[in-house]
């Protein structure tokens, strides 16, 4: 069995800067939202990869990973960190994560990334692609 080398990334128009508020507010609107109505994606990737079904409680509770995980996004968006990277392509700046896998998450802030993509919250900041 090997391992792959995998990205995950996110971008926004070089000059504008990501509204990690708007961020929140989607969060407080899923928080208000029965679960079985959140975004499909979101549905089909907690299932896949984090939990069971049996582990669902809530809304509220999964509402306040995806805080943490905002948190984690937003901290590294500043800073930096061992996780991911920031640069500029032509006009977008993008932020990328990933590493070596053989089939679990490469590091913490992919799992991260890929919940916020996957709910739209990375898209309500003002992210793009």
């Amino acid at each position: 069995m090997g391992s792959d080398f995998i990205t995950m990334r996110i971008a926004i128009a070089k000059g504008k800067k990501p509204d990690f508020k708007k961020g929140g507010k989607h969060i407080d609107k899923l928080r208000n939202t029965p679960y079985a109505k959140w975004p499909k994606q979101y549905l089909e990737r907690f299932y896949e990869v984090d939990h069971s079904p049996d582990d669902i409680s809530n809304s509220a509770d999964l509402a306040a990973i995806l805080m943490g995980d905002l948190d984690e996004l937003h901290r590294n968006w500043i800073d930096g960190g061992r996780e991911c990277d920031i640069f500029v392509v032509g006009n977008k700046k993008v932020f990328i994560t990933g590493g070596f896998s053989c089939g679990d998450d490469p590091c913490d802030l992919w799992g991260s990334l890929d919940r916020l993509i996957s709910a739209g919250v990375t898209k309500a900041c003002g992210f793009d692609w």
